[in-house]
Order: structure tokens, then sequence, then C-alpha cells
């Protein structure tokens, strides 16, 4: 008989107890290479509070420790590794478009034998074992594109002419390693991606539901009926600035800066309104409430106003209340306090009244692109001189940079 314990569950809910369900302040280069424009978009729009089961958690921390050992192990091999910037006394970063868009990298490495001179970012990642083996056969470019994207980045942002890639395999501990050279065509084509998707007021289409949806953090609310949760980043009211000198959040409706921790919070705000493009199908807006507040349909034919208000006769929630909402419990909600049972909102009077910027009357068909400008797939970045490889006086390999025909 096998005697198991509590342990390893318990180990979970620790780690799951540390999460702060905040998601990251800006949109980051490790991600930013990705498939789908309205995952990058509602990520950074804080659509669903990241939470990851324990194991996964763990699986993070892993990587981290992965790190470590790889640069002591690239220090015992004689080279020289930077994972601290001099400027700042932190990890090398850098900040685009007024802060929204930033990295960090795992740092610069000098002295490798195969281009001393050159100094090269130091990327370092962990993969399955299936992954690594795609990895092995064709390359980062091919099998890990968004790392590749991330490479590029940094590549220009810190001024490299290459980079070395490193992911350990964690069945067996192999090391897979790749140089990988600058590409400006690609950098610059994502860098103006995420220009697009800072600044789109609306989110981006939404990919067809296959595979690559499956395992998506935000499937419940393109493919299901999981309504966003409700913050500044959700509002209608709230819009990113890019341009230095200006606040980096501006909350339209009561014309002030909003802080990170006011984004955290501002789902209680009395102004708060989910913003229409983001509901899941079955609520479909109607138009501006005349009591204030957005007006959606009901899957019944009733409907509900989204509003900190409550007024007679009318089915009428705060954006944290409907958040919870689902089909199933719209039979159920003529009373809205049956469901949630809570007294009307108050509303503070330190909030100045201010007219809403939203739109009179809403569109019954809602735009749901961004500009052509957008890249479609990987592959309509390939802007790329090839490298060539000579064989030296000796018969050994080398690999030329075609911009200098040097050894890179």
């Amino acid at each position: 008989m096998i005697r198991k314990t509590s342990v390893p569950e318990l180990i979970y809910a620790w780690h799951e107890s540390k999460q702060t369900g905040v998601g990251r302040p800006h949109m980051g280069a490790s991600l930013i290479g990705g498939e789908c424009d309205r995952y990058i978009w509602f990520n950074f729009r804080w659509a669903l509070p990241p939470k990851f089961e324990g194991r996964i958690l763990r699986l993070f921390k892993r990587g981290f420790v992965s790190e470590v050992e790889l640069n002591t192990e690239l220090r015992g091999i004689g080279l020289r590794v930077e994972d601290i910037d001099p400027a700042t006394g932190k990890q090398f970063r850098f900040e685009l478009m007024n802060g929204h868009f930033a990295g960090s990298c795992d740092g610069m490495v000098h002295g490798l034998a195969e281009s001393p001179a050159k100094v090269h970012i130091l990327e370092q990642k962990t993969a399955n074992d299936r992954q690594y083996k795609a990895l092995d056969k064709d390359g980062v470019r091919t099998a890990k594109w968004q790392h590749y994207v991330q490479m590029q980045i940094y590549m220009k942002m810190f001024h490299c002419k290459r980079a070395l890639y490193l992911c350990v395999n964690k069945n067996d501990e192999r090391i897979y390693d790749e140089r990988i050279e600058y590409d400006p065509a690609v950098a610059d084509l994502f860098i103006n991606r995420a220009k697009n998707l800072i600044t789109a007021a609306i989110p981006p289409q939404t990919l067809a539901d296959g595979a690559t949806c499956k395992y998506c953090d935000y499937r419940c609310i393109c493919h299901g009926v999981q309504v966003p949760a409700a913050n500044c980043r959700t509002c209608v009211h709230s819009t990113p600035q890019i341009e230095l000198g200006q606040v980096p959040w501006l909350c339209e409706k009561f014309k002030m800066a909003i802080s990170l921790r006011g984004q955290q919070t501002g789902g209680q705000c009395p102004g708060h309104m989910l913003m229409p493009y983001m509901m899941p199908s079955w609520l479909r807006v109607k138009d501006i409430s005349s009591q204030g507040g957005l007006q959606y349909h009901l899957p019944d034919g009733s409907s509900l106003i989204n509003t900190s208000e409550k007024f007679d006769g009318m089915l009428c929630l705060t954006s944290a209340k409907l958040h919870l909402l689902t089909p199933a419990m719209v039979p159920t909600v003529r009373d809205a306090t049956e469901v949630f049972g809570s007294p009307p909102d108050t509303v503070p009077s330190s909030f100045p009244d201010i007219k809403c910027g939203v739109p009179d009357i809403l569109p019954d068909t809602m735009p749901n692109t961004l500009p052509d400008t957008m890249p479609d797939a990987p592959d309509s970045v390939l802007v790329k001189t090839p490298a060539t490889v000579k064989i030296d006086e000796h018969g050994t390999p080398q690999v030329v940079d075609p911009d200098n025909d040097l050894p890179f």
C-alpha cells in the first residue's frame, strides 16, 4: 500500500496564495512576437486577473533558478557575463512609449570563442523534451518565433548585433545553444505592432477557435461567456498615453492621471463602465442609457445597465458585479439584490461630475479590427540577408557575416 500525504497539494496552495492577481504594468517584449493580437491586447488591458496553478508557478520558479545556474557555469568556462546594468544597479531594461512597452533581458555575454570581439545579448529559457527537440531540429527562428522576436528587440534597444540563446531541456538537462544575428526589420516591425496595440481603443479580431485558442487565458471571453474584470484598464474612460511628458494613463471622465494602484482598484469607481467591445457575444450593447451607463440586451430579451446608479424598474449592475454574471444567472437577476445582495452603491463626493466621453449611441455593428500595418504571421517579416558558410585553411566551417565578411 502506498501511503500518500497532503504535502504536494499544500505546496501548490502555498504558491497560489502568494499570487497578487495583478497583471504586469506594461506590454512586454517577451509577448509581442505571439501569434494572437487579441491575446496581447487583452493582457495589456488586464481583461482577466492572472491566476496560475501552484504546479505552474513552480515551473516559472525553476526557470529563474536555471538562469542563476547557467550564469555560474558561463563564468566558470571563462566568459564574462553581465546580468546587472552598471548604470542602474538592476537588470538590463528598456522602456518605450512612455513606459507602456518594455522588456528586461537576462544580460550580456562577452568572450565567446566563435566571436570574441562581439558582445552578445544573453537570453536563457527552459523547455520540455518536445519543445527542445523542435529547437534542435529547426532552430529558434522556426521553433520559437516569439523568442526570436524578443531577442531582435533587445538587440535593437541595447545596441548589439548578436544574441546568444541558451535553452535547458527540463527532462535531461541538455543545453541548446544558438547565436542569433540582428535583423532590424523584424525589430522595427514588432515595435510598431506594440504601438498599434497599445493605442488601439478596441480589441483586435478573434482568431478562429482552433488549437491556438484551446489553452488561451482569454478563451472564456472570446469563445465563452466570461465578462471581463473591472479595473481602470477595462473601462471606456481610460486611455494609455505614449508620449513622454504625458501621464501614462488618463481617465477621460474625471480628467485625472491614474496611478498604478488606482488602475488596480478602479473597478470600484462609480464612473466605471466596461468596454463594450470586450464583452462576450451573449451581451450585445444597446445604447447609452438615458439614466447614464451602457445598456445591454440580455439573451431572454430583457436588458441591463452597466452603471453604479440604481433606478426603479431597471436592472443596474456595477462593473464588478457584471463581471460575475453568466447567461445561466439571467432569469434570476430581475432584482439585482436577489443574486448579489448588496445595497445601492454610493458615489464619493471626491469624484467630480464631468461629462462622459462616450458617444451618444454606440453602433449596432461594432468594428473589431486594427490597421492593415499589423503583421499577420511570422512569414510576413522574412527580411533578412542570410549568412554564408566558408571553409577555412584548416577545413573548419566558419559562418560569415554578410555585412562585413567576418565570422559573426
